[in-house]
Order: C-alpha cells, then structure tokens, then sequence
C-alpha cells in the first residue's frame, strides 16, 4: 500500500525526524508522486504534528508547498491535496492562514494565485478553515492574492477571487 510505504518511508529516517524533513517529505510527494500525498492525506493515519510541521527557514508547511509548486500538468492532484489537508481536522485553521515569514510574507492563497492553480485557490476560498481577513492579506510587497493572479495573467484566479463571498 503506497500510503503505508510514504509513511513507513518517513519514520524509517528516525524518529528524530524534524519537522523541517517532514516537510522536505512532503515537498517531494507533492512534486513526484502528489497521487500518494493526497492518499496519505485522506487516510487519516498522518499525526497532526506532522500535518502542522513547519520548515525551520521559512515557516513554510505542507499546505504553502502543495499551492507553490509549479507542475501544471499536475492542478487536479494539486487541488486533492489542498481539499483532504483541509478537510482533515488534524491540520489547524491556524496553518490554514499562516504567512511564510522569509519568503515575502504571503499566505497559500498567494503562492496558488501567482502560480495559477484555480483549483487551489478555489479549494481555499470553500474552505471554512480559511478566514477572509487572509482573503485581502498584503505581502511585502504591498501585494494581495489578487494583485498575484492579475499580474502573472491568471484570468481564472481572477474570476475565483472576485467571485469569493470571502472576498472584499
């Protein structure tokens, strides 16, 4: 069972694993094989700790890599991802809002944006986990999810933004 072998694949780094290497974990399973994250993610046999781990350098978790990544040919198992970690009750609405300190203070809903994942950003905005305050988050750089969709020329996100009840 794939999911058996991520996670056994996991543990068997030791169990003083950091948080960080979870999310290096994770990391690779959204840009290899985002099929067996989502199957993890769904079985509900990740800990909580793990679902909430953070990297060590950016604060960085699982759901801002997931909406990051940049493997197009891969949006529906992408937006898998985002729906089973929402819907899992062991990942915190506190994850859910959180802004990646180092890396231009943006929250998921930006990184999905600015890459164009609309099934992600869709994702997100359903989610009751996810705030509306987070909707309208500014990054560094004065930047809102919105200004990240229109500039990269993502009509889709566009639309999905503008047409959120979160948004104002």
């Amino acid at each position: 069972d794939l999911i058996e072998e991520a996670l056994e694949f996991g543990y068997s780094l030791g169990e003083e694993l950091s948080e960080a290497n979870w999310v290096a974990l994770w990391n690779w399973l959204i840009y290899c094989r985002p099929e067996i994250l989502s199957d993890c993610l769904k079985s509900g046999k990740v800990p909580a700790s793990l679902l909430n781990a953070c990297d060590e350098i950016n604060d960085c978790n699982v759901l801002h890599a997931i909406c990051c990544g940049t493997t197009v040919d891969m949006a529906d198992s992408r937006a898998e991802c985002v729906q089973a970690l929402l819907a899992s009750e062991k990942f915190s609405a506190e994850r859910t809002n959180a802004v990646v300190i180092e890396t231009y203070y943006r929250t998921s809903l930006h990184f999905a944006a600015a890459k164009g994942h609309t099934k992600c950003v869709q994702a997100l905005l359903a989610s009751e986990k996810f705030s509306a305050e987070s909707t309208n988050e500014v990054d560094s750089g004065g930047e809102t999810a919105l200004h990240a969709a229109a500039i990269n020329g993502y009509a889709k996100c566009v639309q999905a933004l503008l047409l959120s009840e979160k948004f104002s």
